[in-house]
């Protein structure tokens, strides 16, 4: 590599690294937030915080990847316009085509990092968030485990632990009843047990009580039942919204080969509308890295003269749009009213096309500037002011 593609790269990584850092950041401080508010309201361990805030890591430098890519490459073209470095290369007959390579070279490695990230590790973390959601709100129960504290569970179920040990050794000594409305009474005692969630995967807790009796009374017979058993699961009634499950459940869970996989079977139909929506939108939100270079080059060209950075503000807003756009187009996708290729990739398409029409209307056309139609409209109105016409005529003068 050449030294002036290492001066290259190290001009739009630098902003690149701050940028991402900054949005990282405040992502992490507004959801550490809300996520100390849950845990304190859960009586949750703090401790799990900041093991949540580890999973949404991945999500969150996703989402600043690339618009810190682009603010990297605006400012970085910016630099060099304003300290006179671009107008030495244009003279010295290097075009900007060959300061586009190192930074086009940046963004394919970038891009098939951000596809590593929203394909194959976002999904394992966002299990793991959901995951500790669950254990959260389960420590809402274990927390009011005492030793021989009589604990009441919705209607008709009563628990009582004789020893509560922490870790994740079982209880001991349990004592559990249950009565129905008509009722019917059911009565266990085990030695140990565990809390764990149901297997259905409907969100339910169950108790698993290990070497335990059970007394049974019916309203309608006089003869209780008796069993004893080695190992019994019993349902406590208490729904957990996001209980722990099996990873593949929600379609932000399933792995990119893991969707080509299932979509290359028979599936439901709606499973399958959300399943290509994602594919298509991970797909397309790593893609877009690709095109930010020819943006980020064009809109970061200055003049030293008059320059008042509008193209900071527009690419912002084009950056924003094209995600707007592309998210209600997933939505459709998702609800079987549009295919991803009419509704989703059109927009990556139009976005990649104004990009490189920008990039090359700069490379070509000596002097262009982006935004010089708007620095001239804005000079004519102020112009049309006498006091400020005078200002002007001064400081020719």
């Amino acid at each position: 590599m050449k030294k002036l593609d290492r001066y290259i790269l190290q001009a739009v990584v630098t902003p690149l690294m701050m940028m991402m850092g900054i949005a990282v950041l405040l992502l992490l401080l507004d959801q550490m937030l809300r996520l100390f508010q849950f845990v304190l309201e859960q009586n949750g361990s703090v401790g799990l915080v900041w093991r949540m805030l580890g999973t949404l890591l991945p999500e969150y430098v996703s989402l600043a990847l690339p618009i810190g890519f682009f603010l990297g490459a605006l400012f970085a073209t910016r630099g060099f316009s304003l300290s006179s470095e671009l107008d030495s290369c244009l003279a010295a007959g290097m075009p900007l085509r060959r300061i586009l390579w190192p930074v086009l070279l940046l963004a394919m490695g970038l891009c098939l990092f951000n596809l590593l990230i929203t394909g194959f590790l976002q999904p394992v973390t966002s299990y793991s968030y959901s995951r500790l959601r669950f254990e959260v709100r389960t420590s809402l129960l274990t927390a009011q485990v005492r030793d021989g504290a009589v604990i009441k569970l919705g209607e008709g179920i009563t628990l009582r632990v004789g020893a509560a040990v922490d870790g994740d050794r079982p209880w001991r000594n349990i004592f559990l009843e249950r009565c129905e409305r008509n009722g019917d009474c059911t009565a266990v005692l085990a030695n140990s047990g565990r809390l764990l969630e149901s297997s259905n995967n409907d969100g339910q807790l169950v108790l698993r009580l290990f070497d335990g009796r059970q007394v049974s009374v019916k309203a309608s017979g006089p003869v209780p039942g008796y069993l004893g058993f080695d190992v019994g699961d019993f349902s406590l009634d208490q729904v957990a919204p996001e209980a722990f499950r099996r990873r593949g459940g929600d379609r932000k869970e399933v792995t990119l080969i893991e969707m080509v996989r299932q979509l290359s079977g028979p599936l439901p139909l709606a499973r399958r509308h959300e399943l290509e929506a994602s594919f298509h939108w991970r797909l397309l939100h790593s893609l877009l890295i690709l095109a930010l270079p020819f943006l980020g080059m064009g809109m970061g060209m200055a003049d030293k003269r008059s320059d008042r950075g509008f193209g900071f503000v527009f690419g912002i807003v084009m950056v924003i749009v094209y995600y707007r756009l592309l998210q209600a187009a997933e939505s459709s996708v998702a609800a079987g009213q549009a295919s991803p290729w009419i509704s989703m990739w059109p927009i990556f398409g139009a976005y990649f096309l104004i990009s490189v029409t920008l990039f090359a209307l700069c490379s070509e056309i000596v002097g262009f500037r982006p935004f010089g139609w708007l620095e001239r409209g804005i000079d004519a109105l102020r112009d049309a002011f006498p006091a400020r016409r005078a200002k002007r005529k001064e400081a020719r003068a």
